[in-house]
Formats: structure tokens, sequence, C-alpha cells
């Protein structure tokens, strides 16, 4: 599970057969990702942003940091390693700036067009990028992560019988 630019880093690596090879075993070994609020989608990034630089430090120019992030490398995706994704868990604030609640729903859809079945979403209400994480054990504002809980043991936890 990754918040922000832990999402895009999850993503980047799932999404890469350069960084997690089909036949790595760490791949196998991985069930399940929960992306939360990350920057999946670049292409409206400009040179003048705040955080312009250090996307193109990762990639080496602003240019490479668009083609390469989370959204285009899944794009770019073959069938075979869309086939052994994990499931994946997208949540986001209902209050997130409007270029990430964009690159989410891009996100998404790009999900939604190549895999079956889609990714499922959680919508923390009430919240923006920052305050979700900060309710978690405050008793108020929490149930995006009862949510998660929900979605894993309706994915991962075996019916009693």
């Amino acid at each position: 599970m990754g918040h922000s630019a832990g999402a895009a880093h999850i993503a980047t690596m799932l999404f890469s057969p350069n960084i997690l090879a089909l036949t790595d075993d760490l791949r196998s070994k991985i069930v399940a990702a929960i992306l939360i609020s990350g920057p999946y989608d670049l292409v409206a990034m400009q040179a003048d942003w705040p955080s312009a630089s250090i996307h193109a430090q990762y990639w080496g120019t602003l240019e490479a940091a668009k083609a390469n992030d989370p959204l285009h490398l899944f794009h770019r995706l073959e069938a075979i390693f869309i086939e052994r994704l994990p499931n994946i868990l997208l949540v986001e604030g209902e209050w997130e700036p409007d270029w990430l609640l964009d690159a989410g729903k891009a996100l998404q859809q790009a999900f939604t067009d190549r895999m079956h079945p889609p990714c499922e979403k959680i919508v923390a209400l009430g919240h923006n990028h920052i305050s979700l994480n900060w309710a978690l054990s405050t008793g108020q504002g929490e149930q995006w992560g009862e949510d998660i809980i929900g979605w894993y043991k309706k994915n991962f936890v075996p019916e009693e019988i």
C-alpha cells in the first residue's frame, strides 16, 4: 500500500517489465496492491510546477517522466503482464486536487478497458490528499480504512464453512 508518491512507486514497479520481470519470483508473491491518491498521469505537468524537477530527476527529463508515468506504463503493458497483475484497489480522498482526481479516473478507465475484472475504487468521503491518512486511529473519518478491510476480507479471507 502506498500513498501519493508511494502509490506511483508501487504502480511503476508493477507496470514496468524492466523493474519487475515476468519471471521474477517477487512478482508471483505480490497478491494485492492498494494505490492511494497517486500521481498516475503527469501529462499536464509543466516545467514551472514545484515538483517537475523531482520527476525529471527520476527519468532525466520531464518529457521522459511524462512518458513513463504509471498510466502510460500501463497503456504499454503487454497482456501477459496484465494477466499477472495482483488484485489492485484504488483509493482517493473526496477532495483531492482536480489533477489527481483526473489521474485516478484515467487509470481506473485504463484498468476497466484492459483488466478483467477491473479494479475497485474507494473514495474517502470528506478527506483531502493529506487528511485521509491523518484520520486513521482518531475515531473520526475512518470509514475508508474500514472499507479497505472489507475489500481485503472479500478478496483474501476464505469464507467460513
